[in-house]
């Protein structure tokens, strides 16, 4: 089987690589992912991939999915990291403030919390899960999930406006 999808799947890679590549705007590293995730997808349904007629329009229509899904997952990521400046806690009032540079600032100041507070905050606020379900997937306790998410928020908020004030 592994030979027979080296020459039916492979043989499209730079098909679906300039599709990608396309949809994404020219940004190549994440083409190069979307197109790898494509192959994944693609193995891991390797026995029942003959029953498609067309296996390049499916895995056209694969990487269009693929790429689209990224897309929005960027979108939600730098919305969920926009909700943090628009705590009702928090409010802004600098005459210049730029939402996209404090998106980035928000961005930084997340990637600076311990690993376990950046784990919990990307996957409570990014991700969207339940906090059972950060529990299960970090296998820690529930009561840890919380006291972490609340302390990497407040960090990240206290920073924030401490940046927004003293212009560091």
């Amino acid at each position: 089987m592994s030979n027979e999808f080296d020459i039916h799947i492979l043989a499209i890679k730079d098909k679906a690589f300039r599709f990608a590549l396309k949809i994404l705007s020219n940004r190549h590293e994440d083409a190069q992912d979307v197109v790898q995730d494509l192959f994944e997808k693609l193995w891991e349904i390797r026995e029942s991939l003959s029953k498609y007629d067309n296996l390049e329009a499916v895995s056209m229509k694969m990487i269009k999915n693929l790429c689209l899904d990224r897309l929005k997952h960027e979108k939600m990521k730098v919305q969920k990291h926009s909700n943090l400046l628009l705590d009702k806690d928090l409010q802004i009032t600098e005459p210049n403030f730029d939402k996209t540079n404090a998106t980035e600032i928000v961005k930084r100041l997340i990637d600076q919390l311990p690993e376990k507070q950046k784990m919990i905050i990307h996957l409570r606020d990014v991700e969207g899960y339940e906090f059972n379900e950060i529990a299960k997937t970090l296998d820690i306790d529930i009561n840890a999930v919380r006291m972490n998410l609340s302390r990497g928020r407040k960090a990240v908020k206290e920073q924030l406006l401490k940046t927004m004030n003293y212009g560091l």
